[in-house]
Parts: C-alpha cells; structure tokens; sequence
C-alpha cells in the first residue's frame, strides 16, 4: 500500500503539471463550496509491541467512510477545512510467538479527522481536471472492542497529529455541481491501545482510500 501511494501521488506531481495550460485558468463569481464524498478504505494493518506481550500485527477488513469540507477557491487553489469520518472491521492478528497462533477478531477501528487542506488544480483546457493538494490536522483514532478469542479486547482513543495527500479529477455536471474522484493517504503518528492490564505502542498507522463525491458551489 505504501508503494501504491508514493507511486499515485508521484505521477499527478511530475507529469500532470506539464500538461497545465496556466492561458485556460478561470474563476466563476461561486468561490465557496461545499463538498460530500463517500470513500471506501483498503485495509491496513497496525504492529504493536508490549513490554509484556509479544510483537504483533492486526489487519482490518475493507472499510468506508465519508468525508465533508467547507472551502473557498481562487483561481486554480482552494482552501478548504475538512471533517473526514472513517471505519475499519478487524479481521485478524498474528502474533510473533509460535506459542500463539494468532487468529480471526472481532470489533473495529474508527476514526474521526479535521485538517486543513491546500489543492492545486492542474489546466488542461479540458473539462475534466486533475488536482493534487494536502492537509494537516488532527485525527481521533479508536479501537473497539478487538477482540481474539476469549482474550480480553483491546480498546484505546488517541488524539494525535495527522497528514494527508489527495489527488484525483473534478468533473462539471453543472456550472455549480462538479463530480470528483481522487486518491486520498492519510499518515498518523505513535498510538496507545490496553489489552486488559497490558499496554500496547503501535507503530504510525497509514490508510488508503479511494473517494467519489459532489462539489457545490454556493
């Protein structure tokens, strides 16, 4: 996933800009807008340690979410402040102690993230257009319940520093009404979970994502 993403960004930043054409820019008289895209998340994994359980690693199923932003565009930038809501089902730990099998969980992982976020919009001439922008903010990340067996779950809330990377198409259905569809990364730092009386420190958490929505312009 994480070469997926390097790879994703990286063709939008170098090839996409020799195609802007900066004579095509435009600016309509709607500057806000507002914008709804629903986004299905790939699973991610989350290695943990403990000082008193052995190194493991916990995967997710696919998950969805949804993200809501408030922005003002000028010229080829926006500026928008973003609420993103995601959630992930657990789907199994393997534990680095052949003592431990590991096995199948259950529970989830939720997370809720407001950023600031800075777009560029690449002219093409075409009514199709490709952007690329990122934000920073913070994100509450939680675990619900994982739960292996008859161990007793895992549960922690953190609020931490996150960034994100988006790239993707707008597309207009209406003078005021564009359809979108990007990529989004989101990277997060260190966490802290429980296992009963065990604390658990896992490593900075990366997700991947796929949107489709509706900008409106107001």
């Amino acid at each position: 996933m994480k070469k997926l993403s390097i790879t994703f960004i990286a063709i939008f930043i170098i090839i996409f800009p020799l195609m802007a054409d900066t004579d095509c820019m435009t600016n309509s008289g709607n500057n806000f807008y507002i914008s709804l895209a629903p986004s299905l998340i790939f699973p991610f994994s989350i290695e943990t340690d403990s000082p008193d359980l052995s190194p493991a690693t916990t995967n997710t199923e696919f998950g969805a979410g949804i993200n809501l932003a408030l922005g003002y565009r000028l010229q080829a930038w926006h500026l928008e402040g973003e609420i993103a809501y995601g959630n992930n089902k657990g789907k199994d730990i393997k534990i680095n102690d052949p003592a431990y099998a590991g096995g199948d969980i259950k529970g989830n992982y939720s997370m809720w993230a407001a950023t600031i976020n800075l777009f560029y919009d690449i002219q093409t001439c075409l009514k199709t257009t490709p952007y690329i922008g990122a934000g920073l903010g913070a994100i509450q990340f939680q675990a619900n319940d994982i739960t292996l067996a008859d161990d007793p779950p895992t549960l922690g809330c953190n609020n931490i520093f996150t960034y994100n990377f988006k790239a993707g198409f707008s597309h207009p259905l209406s003078p005021v009404c564009h359809l979108l569809f990007g990529y989004h990364f989101t990277g997060m730092g260190e966490q802290e979970f429980k296992t009963g009386a065990d604390i658990l420190n896992a490593e900075p958490i990366q997700t991947n994502s796929l949107e489709l929505g509706i900008r409106f312009y107001l």
